[in-house]
């Protein structure tokens, strides 16, 4: 059996990172590969889910501030998070320096991706001294490399173009946007595929199963806000509330680490981690967002949805929008919110572009995955 050695952000206390990373190794492991996730933990990263993160300036001490009143909550959270990654991925010992990934065991295939991990101006990639990005393209490892759902998020040419000696050694590349796409097709000169985040590559069915498993975390009729945004946003979300609040009495959930939203009749799940969300997210009766996996869970379990925007959408969730067809569910108003909310959404013309997509992402890995086989047997390795 060959083995698959995955990078990717896998250890963020962040719902939709560990959530695409443990439905990559499942895939890559119902393949019939060997897989561990190479266990790398910058220590930039570290520092930005840890309680009260120590990079200077007067936005991390305000938010610093806020969390005061919520680090117990803030530490339970975190603890499920860690105990999640720890208990439901396979991972190779931690590393923490490029040059401690070069001590990296040896792996038939290396898959890099999902998530942003080929952008750019990614928060950890900014704090680190040191350059990490080419980490994600296996600057540390010769061998056959492939990509899957390896997101651009908002980055340019001209900052991917330094990667081009990395991207070259790649067999195979597939992004999740058309924009990154385009950028890597130029640099490269490969044929680059688009496909979907590997949470899609988990069934409508079984992402219900797992949700199920778990009891209900909220047996009221409820609609979930997930935000990743700051106290801005909050300020829109609480008049969001209010509005809907004088239309009818109904619970809100919110889950908003960076600026939690409390009130009445509201929620705060602070202390949420990725099962109790999943499991949020399975019951809700409509969801708001504005990140791309609450965007992406509310089509895994067929829940009408807004993305409520502060400007417009970004890249990686225009594009997802975009092949199912449904863009009109993207705004930055909050007469269209309200609107959206009224008449709800119905699924059943969208189901056979969501199913068309997925055969075609899950084709990709699998070829690609499988060619490994065939350039061993030809020697080419």
């Amino acid at each position: 059996m060959f083995s698959v050695g995955i990078i990717t952000f896998h250890a963020s206390y962040n719902f939709g990172t560990v959530m695409q990373a443990w439905s990559t190794q499942k895939v890559v492991l119902s393949l019939g590969y060997q897989s561990e996730i190479i266990n790398f933990r910058m220590y930039s990263q570290k520092d930005k889910y840890s309680i009260f993160p120590l990079k200077s300036g007067i936005k991390t001490i305000l938010k610093n501030l806020i969390q005061i009143r919520y680090i117990k909550q803030k530490h339970k959270s975190n603890k499920r998070y860690e105990d999640f990654i720890t208990a439901k991925l396979y991972l190779t010992e931690e590393y923490n320096t490029i040059e401690e990934l070069r001590k990296v065991k040896k792996f038939d295939i290396y898959l890099a991706g999902s998530d942003q991990i080929w952008g750019y101006s990614i928060p950890e990639f900014v704090n680190e001294k040191a350059d990490v990005r080419g980490a994600y393209y296996f600057n540390f490892v010769d061998g056959y490399k492939i990509s899957y759902a390896s997101s651009t998020g908002m980055a340019t040419y001209k900052q991917l173009l330094p990667y081009k000696k990395c991207m070259d050694k790649f067999q195979r590349i597939a992004v999740r946007e058309k924009q990154g796409k385009e950028i890597i097709e130029k640099i490269t000169k490969k044929d680059v595929c688009v496909v979907l985040d590997p949470t899609f590559l988990i069934t409508h069915k079984e992402w219900k199963e797992i949700a199920q498993k778990q009891k209900r975390v909220c047996n009221e009729k409820y609609i979930l806000i997930y935000s990743l945004q700051g106290i801005k946003k909050a300020k829109k979300w609480k008049k969001l509330i209010e509005i809907l609040r004088e239309k009818e009495q109904i619970k809100f959930v919110t889950i908003c680490p960076f600026a939690p939203i409390t009130g009445k009749g509201i929620y705060n799940y602070i202390s949420a981690g990725p099962k109790e969300i999943l499991n949020l997210f399975a019951y809700a009766q409509y969801i708001f967002t504005d990140t791309f996996h609450g965007m992406s869970f509310s089509i895994h379990f067929r829940k009408p949805f807004t993305v409520f925007e502060d400007t417009e959408a970004d890249f990686r969730k225009k594009n997802l929008l975009q092949m199912f067809q449904m863009e009109d569910r993207e705004t930055n108003k909050m007469d269209q919110c309200l609107e959206q909310y009224s008449f709800g959404l119905e699924y059943s013309g969208i189901e056979q572009r969501i199913d068309k997509k997925i055969k075609e992402s899950q084709l990709y890995l699998k070829n690609a995955l499988n060619a490994y086989k065939d350039i061993r047997q030809q020697g080419d390795l």
